[in-house]
């Protein structure tokens, strides 16, 4: 009872604040708040559809970025624009093929008009608020960071919290996508485990709502503190900053998410990048050697610290358990029956218009078998090249590889970029896009390249096309962010 009230208490919060931010023309805040929802994703509300409190502010900075005055006109980059028209124009295309498709699978636990209008939020939204940028006024970028980081240190401070729970035997907040099904579920939280060294292990999730939301919430924020620690600013002192940066990441390994850890080892590649361009190359060769030695003793000492805690079996080392809970996982799943494996054999087996186009904006649901669990809630498609696939066809696919291109085109720039706030989110917009072959959703990440791009408009209306520009600085002293 007290987790539903709570529930029902933050929600009304983020509805609120919202609500006023938009009224109050206080667009900063607004897309701040962004952040906090995403962290309290597990305090929603079900009226037709699941309405989180990222639901809610995204629709209210939609709103801002339609009918309120803009600080600037809009970017006219010819990528970013073609971005913008091209993602359009196969939405557009997506909804009119939902409407021509003949259904081969009755589902009477939805209609198609009611499945093209939410998927369609989720579609027009992201474009819609790739322009939130024109609100913001100039110096957005350290303020916006400091309660970015905010909201996920205290996510990482209640995820500890619920660690401890889950230590003592204590039930924690439950999964309240579950007990919206199931009102027997009070004592979820204890039931939330995953398989790691032959044993079951309690996850944690904070306030996310399941452990691979929390997950995704800290793979950017460990990413971008590197960064930032890289290039000289650190969270009000280094020690500080060092210790949640360390705290992070033992709480992402204690999502046990497997899409979550897959997403961090994809972007260690483009975080080395950014590193190296950073630091000399003798520095950058020595620490990328000690850290290759010194990886297997740190993991494997921290672990045999944690070992009772965690239930790992003696025989099996952490490194062997890990890699058994991600990556060989992910491979295993691909031959067990998921309900993305499904949805491509079912979308192949379809005729050349659908290959072409797809099924229609979510109108997978009423072609493949079993797209509803035994509660009557839909099963997510945990891809985001499914769902492309499944939504808009080898068209929704050219359009995923063309939002890449962008965005790592954007991790480019950035490189040469002597801001620091734009490579950081210009680096988390790249995790959160790696994510999204894993999560489905490319809405966190649209927000997060916006970001880095109208950092970047706004270092051009201060100094233009200058080499001052584009010629990355040395910072020989610490401050702080």
């Amino acid at each position: 009872m007290f987790w539903l009230l709570f529930r029902y208490v933050v929600f009304t919060v983020f509805v609120v604040l919202g609500v006023r931010f938009t009224v109050q023309r206080r667009h900063l805040e607004l897309l701040c708040l962004y952040f906090w929802a995403v962290a309290f994703a597990n305090c929603f509300v079900f009226i037709v559809t699941i309405w989180s409190p990222a639901k809610i502010v995204s629709l209210c900075m939609m709103w801002c970025v339609l009918f309120h005055k803009k600080e600037r006109p809009p970017e006219h980059n010819t990528l970013y624009s073609t971005l913008f028209g091209l993602y359009v124009a196969v939405v557009v295309l997506g909804n009119l093929i939902a409407l021509l498709t003949q259904f081969e699978v009755q589902v009477f636990k939805s209609s198609p008009i009611v499945r093209i209008i939410l998927q369609d939020f989720s579609y027009l939204g992201a474009g819609i608020l790739l322009f939130y940028g024109t609100l913001l006024k100039s110096g957005f970028a350290p303020r916006l960071f400091h309660s970015y980081a905010v909201a996920v240190e205290v996510s990482i401070i209640i995820a500890f919290i619920h660690l401890i729970c889950n230590s003592a035997g204590f039930s924690f907040m439950p999964i309240m996508r579950a007990m919206e099904h199931n009102s027997s579920l009070q004592d979820a939280s204890l039931s939330v485990k995953a398989m790691f060294g032959g044993e079951k292990v309690l996850r944690v999730y904070a306030f996310a709502g399941e452990p691979k939301n929390l997950g995704f919430l800290l793979v950017p924020y460990i990413l971008m503190s590197i960064v930032c620690y890289v290039n000289g600013k650190v969270r009000r002192s280094p020690a500080y900053h060092i210790g949640m940066l360390v705290a992070a990441i033992f709480i992402l390994i204690q999502t046990f998410s497997s899409s979550a850890i897959i997403t961090f080892v994809l972007a260690l590649p483009v975080l080395f990048l950014f590193v190296r361009h950073d630091l000399s190359q003798k520095t950058f060769m020595v620490l990328f050697a000690a850290l290759l030695i010194a990886a297997p003793f740190i993991v494997s000492r921290a672990f045999k610290a944690t070992e009772v805690a965690l239930g790992v079996v003696d025989e099996k080392e952490f490194a062997t358990a890990l890699f058994e809970r991600t990556f060989e996982r992910g491979y295993n799943e691909l031959n067990s029956g998921r309900q993305e494996v499904d949805i491509v054999n079912a979308y192949l087996d379809g005729g050349p218009l659908t290959l072409l186009f797809g099924w229609g904006i979510g109108q997978y649901t009423f072609h493949v078998e079993d797209s509803f669990t035994e509660d009557g809630a839909l099963k997510t498609v945990q891809s985001g090249i499914v769902l492309s696939l499944a939504d808009f066809g080898i068209l929704g696919l050219l359009m995923y590889i063309f939002i890449g291109i962008v965005i790592f085109k954007s991790v480019s720039l950035s490189l040469k970029s002597p801001n620091t706030y734009e490579k950081m989110y210009s680096l988390a917009a790249c995790s959160t896009y790696l994510s999204s072959f894993m999560y489905g959703s490319l809405f966190t990440s649209f927000i997060l390249l916006m970001i880095a791009h109208y950092i970047r408009v706004v270092r051009k209306e201060k100094y233009g096309n200058s080499p001052r520009y584009y010629q990355p600085r040395r910072i020989k002293r610490r401050t702080f962010a």
